[in-house]
């Protein structure tokens, strides 16, 4: 595992003690294989900047990678394992209590009220959906961004400080793409709906969780609490593609994954993603990526040469 580096930007601290958490705002930046918990965190945004962990919250499993982030708010007691099987570096930042309230009340209040108070504190606490996002491309690349250059020494203060403001700005905005979700759930109730909508949660984070598992649509949607044909059916409708072209796109991302960050064979990598012949792997993964996987081993294999 990689040293751990303790630094301060202004009120953000990264890779902080625990008690400081929820005190301050804070980065926790790790590599390496890795179990703790279970913990009561603060409010969170996990993601990983390569590789796959799992967070475990409850009675849920959240796998995190690629361009998925998983939000725990305050309180939440969670569970963390990531495994050495491959290359791993986690990139999760923390916020102070009353952060995202005070973001949320930039976002929503009027510009009078913002005047005339500027250092009212919000009452109530943001309570955000507990879930892997995807699609949220905004909060990825600030995550990303300042991943990088937290990395390159160049961040300032500043900089940081700004990253947070933007970061919590933009979790709250996710929580209106929660809303159309849930509004593009079957029922006539707004219960019945946000009900659904929650259960289908369950049943994708299943699929992510058995990503080199020969899953079934029952399997599927034993696991979301739903009858198979009412699953699929209201998954469509949410998420716009079927639960097999869903589990398909995850399978080949991590693939493609895979291949340009380990030294596993096109056949081993089609074992560990679920799939049984190499050959139709290879065509779907063209089919649906544009490049053959060997084109993506080959891309590996020059940049590392161009890096010795």
């Amino acid at each position: 595992m990689r040293a751990v580096t303790r630094e301060a930007f202004g009120d953000v601290r990264r890779n902080p003690t625990w008690p400081v958490l929820g005190a301050h705002n804070a980065i926790l930046s790790e590599s390496g294989p890795k179990e703790f918990g279970p913990f009561a965190g603060a409010l969170s945004i996990k993601h990983m900047l390569s590789g796959v962990a799992v967070w475990s919250a409850g009675r849920r499993r959240f796998r995190v990678e690629g361009s998925a982030f998983l939000v725990l708010n305050h309180g939440s007691v969670y569970a963390l394992e990531r495994r050495d099987d491959e290359p791993t570096e986690s990139f999760c930042p923390f916020f102070a209590r009353g952060f995202v309230e005070a973001a949320a009340r930039a976002l929503l209040a009027s510009e009078a009220d913002l005047l005339d108070a500027p250092d009212l504190t919000p009452s109530g606490v943001v309570e955000l959906r507990e879930q892997l996002y995807l699609g949220a491309g905004a909060i990825v690349s600030r995550l990303r961004a300042l991943a990088r250059s937290i990395r390159s020494s160049r961040a300032t203060a500043l900089e940081v400080e700004g990253a947070f403001v933007e970061l919590a700005s933009e979790l709250v905005l996710t929580q209106k793409g929660v809303a159309a979700e849930v509004a593009h759930a079957p029922g006539a109730r707004p219960a019945t709906r946000r009900e659904l909508h929650a259960r289908l949660q369950r049943g994708r984070e299943r699929m992510h969780d058995g990503i080199g598992e020969r899953l079934c649509l029952a399997e599927i949607a034993r696991a979301a609490g739903v009858a198979p044909h009412h699953f699929h059916r209201a998954f469509r409708a949410v998420y716009g593609v079927t639960p097999h072209r869903y589990l398909t796109r995850l399978r080949l991302e991590r693939a493609a994954r895979l291949l340009a960050g380990t030294d596993r064979s096109v056949t081993q990598v089609c074992g560990a993603v679920g799939f049984e012949s190499p050959g139709s792997f290879s065509a779907l993964f063209r089919r649906e990526l544009g490049r053959a996987p060997g084109e993506i081993r080959k891309i590996r294999t020059v940049h590392r040469a161009r890096r010795r």
